[in-house]
C-alpha cells in the first residue's frame, strides 16, 4: 500500500490562512484519488472528496489545482530542500521532501484572491500494515515575514521517538524540544504566542467508512490540532525574526 500526499499552504499578512492537499491512495491495482481545501478567514470553508488534481513543478514556480473546489495556487520561491528518509523499518516506509520553504504565493479559491508567505511538501509512505511506529506527532513550519528565512519540523514521539528540524541555514538538526507553544534546537529557538486553533478532528471524518478500513483502525482514528500562531524565532546570534506559524499535534 502507498500513500502519497502533497500540502501546500499560504497565510496573508491579515492572518487568513489556507491549508490545500492532493493525495493518493494506492492499494493493490486501484489508485485513489483525494483532495481537500480549508480557508480561514472569518470563518472556516472546508471543502474535500474522491476529486482528481492537479500539480506541476516546473523548477521555480509549484501550482496546486483542485478544479472541483475552485482552487488555483501558484507558490513562487525557494528551491526545493533534498528529500529526507524517515523511516525504512518495521514495513514502514517513509520519505519527506520540502517542495517550497518559503515562496511567495498567489491563491485563488472560487471568488476569493489571496496573496501570501507559504509552504509546500509531499509525503510518500509505504507500508506493508498500516500502523505507524509512533502515537504522537508534530509537524510545523514558521516563515519570518521579512527576509528570506524559514523554520520547519517534525517530531514523533511515545514510541520510536526522532526529530527533524529545517531552517534556511541549510541544516538539519536530529534533536529538538517541541509542543504546541515552543520548538527549541541546537539553533535557536521559536516561542509561539496568539495560538488559535483550526482543526480539531479524528483523521477518520476525512473518510468514507471503507477507506478508515483501508487504513485500519490505529491510523484513521488519529486526533488532529491544527493551530495558526503568531511566532518570534530567536537564532543562535540572538536575532529576532517575527511571522506567522502553521502546526500541528497529532495523537493515536
Amino acid at each position: 500500500m502507498h500513500l502519497s500526499k502533497v500540502y501546500c499552504d499560504c497565510v496573508t499578512p491579515e492572518g487568513h490562512a489556507f491549508i490545500g492537499y492532493a493525495a493518493s491512495l494506492r492499494a493493490g491495482g486501484l489508485t485513489i484519488p483525494w483532495s481537500a481545501s480549508r480557508l480561514w478567514t472569518d470563518r472556516a470553508d472546508t471543502r474535500c472528496g474522491f476529486f482528481r488534481h492537479a500539480t506541476t513543478d516546473s523548477g521555480r514556480d509549484f501550482s496546486l489545482r483542485l478544479p472541483r473546489q475552485g482552487v488555483e495556487g501558484l507558490w513562487r520561491g525557494s528551491a526545493p530542500c533534498p528529500e529526507l528518509s524517515l523511516s525504512e523499518e518495521n514495513g514502514v516506509c517513509i520519505r519527506w521532501r520540502v517542495l517550497r520553504p518559503r515562496a511567495s504565493v498567489r491563491l485563488r479559491v472560487r471568488d476569493r484572491v489571496c496573496d501570501g508567505l507559504g509552504y509546500a511538501e509531499r509525503l510518500d509512505m509505504s507500508f506493508t500494515r498500516p500502523k505507524l511506529p509512533f502515537r504522537e506527532l508534530h509537524w510545523g513550519r514558521f516563515l519570518p515575514d521579512l527576509g528570506d528565512g524559514y523554520l520547519i519540523w517534525i517530531g514523533w514521539r511515545n514510541g520510536l521517538e526522532r526529530s527533524w528540524v529545517l531552517d534556511s541555514s541549510g541544516s538539519v538538526a536530529r534533536r529538538a524540544d517541541m509542543s504546541d507553544r515552543h520548538l527549541e534546537y541546537a539553533g535557536g529557538s521559536l516561542r509561539l504566542e496568539r495560538v488559535r486553533p483550526l482543526t480539531l478532528d479524528p483523521i477518520s471524518v476525512h473518510f468514507p467508512a471503507w477507506v478508515n478500513k483501508t487504513l485500519g483502525r490505529g491510523l484513521a482514528q488519529g486526533q488532529e490540532c491544527k493551530y495558526l500562531a503568531r511566532g518570534e524565532w530567536t537564532g543562535q546570534d540572538g536575532s529576532l525574526r517575527q511571522g506567522w506559524a502553521l502546526h500541528e499535534v497529532v495523537h493515536w
